[in-house]
């Protein structure tokens, strides 16, 4: 169980985003510090350019056509 640092709340490991090595903010697991639910309702889908900055943040490839 790990605890999401935005909304305290513990869940697997498996309810956070996998991160890639150089990331800034990434756990001894490798997955991002916050959950899926509150990644969610940082973000705007619709915003390709908050996606981008999410996948810069998570040390993951970015391709808006996906």
């Amino acid at each position: 169980m790990k605890k999401c640092v935005m909304c305290d709340k513990s869940y697997d490991d498996e309810y956070f985003l996998p991160c890639g090595n150089a990331a800034l903010f990434s756990s001894k697991n490798g997955t991002a510090p916050i959950c899926i639910s509150c990644v969610a309702q940082t973000i705007d889908p619709k915003d390709l350019h908050t996606i981008d900055k999410l996948c810069q943040y998570l040390d993951i490839s970015f391709d808006p056509n996906r």
